[in-house]
């Protein structure tokens, strides 16, 4: 390991400063005073570092920048690293009440305690906390050690500006962990910083977590991409009977489990690319819409289903979800038919049972049809008015309650929030009844919805022949870092996704756009009201970025989980020494070609 134990004190008692504090995402409160403390850490390091506040809501980004002294007079532009992280952290609904979160040491040496009762234990959290190279905590491991260690690589490259050919620019970000949308602002703030400074990103380095990707994996890896995600929901309309009479209508349930069969752990719809496979979707999400016990069955539901990818575009994922959502529509059908003639055997009963058939639309079909019925103009206003109509009057009763007791009736089951699947959802719904209404849409018969909803993270493959990816190579080729592989995408997704846009990403928005309620461009006209409640994903800027990326960040385990943790000797150490190197190499002393330390 190159320069061994130069920055593990250092990056450990970060990383402990940062876990200490409470930033769940999303918290105005919690997430301005992890970037507060990240602000001071910097300044401490003799880092200029400021704020970029969020207009919708006043939280805060962090950013920092060390401008090199060696900058030949004759650059046309100066070459500039991004270091990217997040300070929001998962929620901890987890964790027992007898647990303190955010205590590192409190939760190691509750784990050292179970040992010590039962030394012949083969938990592996327990013997992890045994080995004392393990820290643990909210965030410890995604990714305030990542933080921690770019805060640090920050004060040594400030310690050496003078000899820099170029500048590093560091960026931390709240909401990672709902929809990014600290680094949706960051992405305009990062081309104004460019234009002011005349830069030019020539990469930029996210510390986001890497953890096995099996069992028993201890494989460190860097990536110079990331996985792509699509959240593809299924609204879900049976045929409501009563329950004596259960042959007469079709279960919504009945249809959203053959919607959960079809596509959760699919290993069709795995998306294999560069010699790498996404894992297969898993349900997020699902529920009916019946809100109080009668004789009923529900009338409708929704399901929603995360979609990893690596190359497939928006429209061939929404080809993929609609066949399927037309085999569980069909399936349910031909299960109810099958089952009546068995049951009318046993009652002697001659009579036969109808299919009763169904479609399953797109959002986009759906939309056109009621579109070509009221006119653009007349539909858009309608759905604006009585969808977010009752997301005001939802948020008027809500508004009330403390976001603790938010929290804890959405915990408990007793209250459905207000975020932005449920925006998406009450758009989709009063379209569905616009169009019943209009006659577009059959109420007697069953139907699906196939449409989008936040978030989504668009793939990037990153380019290995990139001066980012070059460097990265030569350093770990060095041999000074053991065994580290570099591969072609972040598997977890990460805000790597809005630095860059690949073409064909691009290409597909159209489809995209069309099926997503809740999505609009940075220039479409919306009331100020309403701008913070759609999902807006400036494109084109990123594509003005157009910044490369890789991740080389902390390796540990249960990111996420009331197990998360960090591995200190590879994560405080070996990462900060990496990054730290490969920034040199990038914009080190430009008459040596970079020098490293």
């Amino acid at each position: 390991m190159a320069n061994s134990a130069r920055w593990y004190d250092e990056v450990e008692n970060l990383t402990t400063r940062l876990v200490k504090i409470n930033s769940i995402s999303p918290s105005v409160k919690g997430e301005n005073a992890c970037a507060a403390e990240i602000r001071r850490a910097l300044e401490d390091r003799g880092v200029d570092a400021g704020y970029w506040e969020m207009a919708a809501d006043g939280r805060r980004i962090v950013w920092a920048m060390v401008e090199g002294e060696a900058v030949p007079s004759d650059a046309e532009k100066v070459p500039t690293v991004v270091l990217l992280g997040h300070l929001d952290t998962a929620g901890i609904q987890d964790y027992s009440q007898d647990l303190d979160p955010f205590d590192p040491q409190g939760l190691r040496d509750r784990l050292i305690e179970r040992y010590r009762r039962n030394p012949a234990t083969e938990n592996e959290r327990i013997l992890d906390a045994v080995s004392q190279e393990w820290m643990f905590g909210r965030g410890s491991f995604d990714m305030k050690s990542g933080v921690a260690a770019q805060i640090a690589v920050m004060g040594a490259l400030a310690a050496s500006r003078a000899s820099l050919s170029g500048n590093a620019v560091l960026v931390a970000t709240p909401d990672e962990e709902v929809e990014s949308a600290g680094m949706m602002h960051a992405v305009e703030r990062l081309l104004e910083l460019s234009d002011a400074h005349n830069l030019e990103y020539v990469g930029a380095i996210n510390s986001d977590y890497t953890a096995p990707r099996e069992p028993g994996d201890e494989t460190r890896t860097i990536y110079r991409g990331t996985i792509g995600k699509l959240l593809c929901c299924f609204y879900v309309r049976g045929r409501e009977t009563h329950v004596g009479e259960a042959f007469r209508g079709l279960d919504a349930n009945l249809i959203s489990a053959n919607l959960i069969q079809a596509t959760n752990l699919n290993v069709a719809l795995c998306d294999e690319a560069d010699g790498e496979i996404t894992v297969p979707p898993i349900t997020q999400k699902v529920r009916d819409f019946k809100a109080r016990y009668d004789a009923q069955t529900p009338l409708s539901a929704v399901v929603h289903c995360s979609c990893l990818v690596h190359s497939w575009t928006p429209r061939q994922v929404l080809n993929r979800m609609v066949a399927l959502a037309n085999a569980a529509l069909g399936d349910a059908n031909q299960r109810r038919v099958a089952r009546w003639r068995s049951y009318a055997r046993r009652r002697g009963s001659p009579n036969d049972l109808p299919d009763l058939g169904g479609r399953v639309w797109t959002y986009r079909q759906l939309y056109e049809a009621v579109e070509e019925k009221l006119g653009s103009a007349r539909l858009s206003r309608e759905l604006e008015e009585r969808a977010f109509g009752t997301i005001r009057e939802t948020r008027r009763i809500l508004a009330p309650l403390s976001p603790d007791e938010k929290d804890f009736l959405i915990d408990n089951a007793w209250l459905v929030g207000i975020d932005s699947r449920e925006r998406s959802l009450v758009i989709v719904r009063t379209l569905v009844d616009v169009a019943i209404r209009e006659g577009v849409f059959d109420a007697r018969r069953p139907a699906i919805v196939v449409y989008f909803a936040p978030p989504f993270f668009p793939p990037v493959r990153g380019n290995a022949a990139s001066r980012l990816n070059e460097a990265i190579s030569a350093e770990v080729e060095s041999g000074e870092y053991g065994d580290i592989r570099f591969r072609g995408f972040y598997p977890y997704v990460s805000e790597m996704s809005y630095v860059r846009v690949d073409r064909a990403v691009y290409e597909s928005l159209p489809t995209l756009k069309a099926n997503f309620p809740l999505w609009r461009d940075p220039g479409d006209e919306v009331p100020r009201d309403l701008r913070s409640d759609y999902f807006i994903i400036p494109f084109d800027a990123i594509r003005q970025l157009n910044c490369d990326v890789a991740n080389i960040g902390p390796w540990g385990k249960e990111a996420h989980g009331k197990g998360e943790r960090v591995h200190m000797p590879y994560s405080f150490e070996t990462v900060p020494d990496l990054i730290h190197n490969v920034v040199l190499r990038l914009i080190g002393d430009s008459t040596d070609g970079g020098t490293r330390r």
